[in-house]
């Protein structure tokens, strides 16, 4: 074992020191297993240095090599000095962005002096193109004069040769305030192109600080790790010097016992070894007899008796049916009871009908005649109340959107129906007179949109506070108001029916029409113990 770490260490102590040696070649052949990971990374970017400084100076064509980093510095002047890599980088970005939006800009003025003089040009396609005054105020001038020149049927020959000047004269002072444009934009062109060159050129002699301080850094390492490792050969010697002045010391007697021992544990393995050999011949030799055994004809029975295989075939069957029940019964237990129509009428309550996820006007009728039958009075009872108007909440957390119908539905018994919507989750955009404006206090009053059947309100937009509205005195004198005027207020809520702001709501209205979907019994207690008229709508998904 200190054998081998001795070539190991031997080995490495070499390829450092060749390295020492050429120091150029340190980023490249310098590798080892037993450095630490920042050596690595410092090796890969030194490589990354390099390759950015190669790229630099191929895209100068080589000059950056040939001339002396004091001739460069001293020809940049002052302007780039004291910079560092990264805001080098970010110039060099913000500067051929630049130069590539300037000849951009360039080119287009180029291409449209060309076109300018062709009498087929129109001038007024640059308005969208050209954006100084002066182009500007000069294409308008010539799109005018087009436009007249046009206009022939109305025009003497002498005023169109007017205007054909003109057009041609302003022409000419488009063409020649571009040619100068384009001037002006070569010349930046030109600047923008030298500050590139600067800016690579700064950027080159800043990655080649960058490799000089990392290579030191790396040649003080490897010089470090060198005299560590010659300092762990020098304690390896030392080792394997004291263990072989250790072993010489030991007495011959002991060696020899130590060779007799390890004779007769040879000899011991070797006689097993036969011994398990002439066994295994034995026991070949005498397989056929050692593996003999009387034959034992197999004879049926004169009498079988029978499996009985129906009765435990009915057996099991009555077993499995029973363990699929008992699980669906603790199962329903554990999640309880889901609402159906037959669940709440053994509940005692009353249950209008079901209606369809989807539009079904035969059952759906029935069910809303139902409803307006349990909730709404009757015209013997309406001669009878002390109060006009009659206060319906709808529970619609499904947006089943039924009430619409319910409204027409009630008016068809010559009621006066509104409909109040008191849900401010919407997003839409309100009115200045709508619900949650008046309730805000923002208007005075509320408008009604009138219609052949029924009034509507509309709710407005939306609001964190639509319960507190709800409970508000405004709210309440609101719905005095509707009730002198109307037969039927209908109050539609879009929120869950187990949530708390519908608990709120429940005090405020005389009857509530309740709409159920896979609610579980236990938890609309709170329903059942309503004094107040109400009814379930079921809501069947399928």
């Amino acid at each position: 074992g200190l054998q081998k770490k001795l070539l190991a260490i031997d080995l490495e102590i070499k390829h450092v020191q060749q390295t020492l040696n050429d120091g150029t070649s340190l980023k490249a052949h310098y590798s080892s297993e037993n450095d630490p990971p920042f050596i690595h990374q410092t090796l890969a970017e030194i490589r990354r240095y390099y390759q950015q400084c190669d790229s630099i100076d191929a895209a100068l064509g080589n000059s950056l090599t040939k001339d002396f980093v004091p001739n460069r510095q001293k020809s940049l002047g002052q302007e780039f000095k004291g910079i560092d890599l990264d805001t080098a980088n970010t110039l060099f970005l913000s500067y051929s962005r630049e130069l590539n939006e300037t000849e951009a800009n360039a080119n287009q003025n180029q291409y449209i002096v060309d076109k300018i003089p062709q009498s087929d040009f129109e001038m007024s396609s640059l308005v969208a193109i050209l954006t100084d005054p002066v182009s500007q105020d000069i294409v308008r001038k010539a799109s005018t004069l087009a436009q007249t020149i046009k206009d022939q049927t109305n025009r003497t020959s002498k005023e169109l040769e007017r205007l054909n000047h003109e057009l041609d004269l302003q022409r000419n002072f488009l063409s020649l305030h571009l040619k100068q444009v384009v001037e002006l934009l070569e010349l930046r062109v030109e600047f923008l192109r030298n500050k590139v060159k600067s800016i690579q050129a700064v950027t080159f002699d800043l990655l080649k600080q960058k490799i000089s301080l990392l290579e030191k850094s790396m040649h003080d390492y490897a010089a470090s790790h060198l005299d560590s490792l010659k300092h762990e050969q020098t304690l390896i010697l030392k080792q394997k010097q004291a263990l072989q002045s250790d072993f010489d010391k030991l007495p011959e007697q002991w060696a020899t016992e130590k060779l007799l021992d390890l004779y007769l544990k040879t000899d011991a393995s070797i006689m097993q070894t036969i011994g398990s050999l002439i066994e295994s011949k034995n026991i070949s030799d005498h397989l056929e007899m050692s593996l003999s055994a009387p034959f034992d004809k197999a004879i049926p029975p004169l009498h079988p008796r029978s499996p009985h295989l129906l009765i435990w075939a009915l057996f099991g069957a009555f077993l499995g049916g029973l363990g699929v029940t008992f699980f669906a019964i603790m199962g329903s237990i554990k999640q309880g009871i889901s609402v159906s129509e037959a669940n709440l009428r053994l509940m005692g309550q009353h249950v209008a009908g079901t209606l369809q996820s989807k539009a079904s006007t035969e059952t759906e009728l029935e069910t809303l005649r139902r409803l307006a039958a349990h909730l709404c009075p009757s015209i013997v009872e309406r001669q009878n109340a002390s109060e006009r108007g009659k206060t319906i909440l709808i529970l619609d957390s499904q947006d089943r959107d039924y009430e619409l119908k319910f409204a027409n539905l009630l008016s068809k018994r010559n009621l006066k129906v509104i409909i109040l919507p008191i849900t401010f989750d919407l997003a839409e955009s309100g009115t200045k007179d709508d619900l949650l404006s008046y309730l805000n206090g923002s208007s005075k009053e509320v408008h009604i949109s009138r219609g052949s059947t029924f009034d509507q309100i509309s709710a407005g937009g939306s609001t964190a506070y639509g319960n507190e509205l709800i409970e508000s005195a405004a709210f309440q004198k609101l719905l005095s108001q509707l009730r002198e005027n109307y037969d039927c207020i209908i109050a539609i809520s879009k929120s869950p029916i187990l949530d708390a702001q519908t608990e709120a709501l429940l005090p405020i209205f005389d009857s509530i029409a309740i709409t159920v979907t896979d609610e579980k019994l236990h938890e609309l207690k709170n329903f059942f113990r309503l004094e107040k008229k109400h009814s379930f709508v079921i809501l069947n998904q399928q």
